[in-house]
């Protein structure tokens, strides 16, 4: 709910400005994604932690396989925290996903040691709060080489 919010407030203009009328759907990602077609998203931003306390459920091997089946190949994931690059990177790896077909937007630079090499690109955030996050995917889906955050090429995130 606080990526809508972020929308919503004008922090966030990715659903305005490149995805207008866009239906919004606030729910279990699992159930949600697992009813859509394969490679239906080209953005996924994992967002699901509003407290300390992380739903662990929403990071199951089922549920990171559900997420990586829809989104398409090419696609920006999102993370925005250790725990959840660290299960889904898990999870992608368990899966044989090329990470080669995936760029990361991360929201700092300590869990770029957390996802280790492979990936297309790897972005981290200008600065470590969601609102930088969420204003580098925004730039990746509109141009996927001009991230405000330190870019890193899959052969530069040792």
């Amino acid at each position: 709910p606080e990526v809508l919010n972020f929308s919503q407030r004008g922090e966030f203009t990715y659903l305005s400005r490149c995805a207008p009328g866009s239906r919004v759907v606030i729910g279990d990602a699992r159930l949600e994604l697992e009813a859509v077609e394969p490679g239906r998203f080209d953005v996924l931003v994992i967002d699901a932690f509003s407290s300390d306390a992380i739903p662990l459920h929403l990071l199951t091997k089922e549920a990171i396989g559900i997420y990586l089946d829809a989104l398409d190949e090419g696609g920006v994931v999102v993370l925005h925290s250790g725990e959840t690059a660290r299960h889904f990177v898990a999870e992608s790896t368990r899966l044989a996903i090329d990470r080669a077909k995936l760029t990361l937007v991360l929201i700092g630079p300590r869990l770029l040691e957390r996802v280790g090499e492979g990936w297309r690109a790897v972005h981290i955030a200008p600065s470590a709060d969601e609102s930088a996050l969420l204003a580098s995917a925004e730039i990746l889906c509109k141009e996927p080489n001009g991230a405000d955050g330190e870019a890193h090429s899959a052969d530069q995130a040792d």
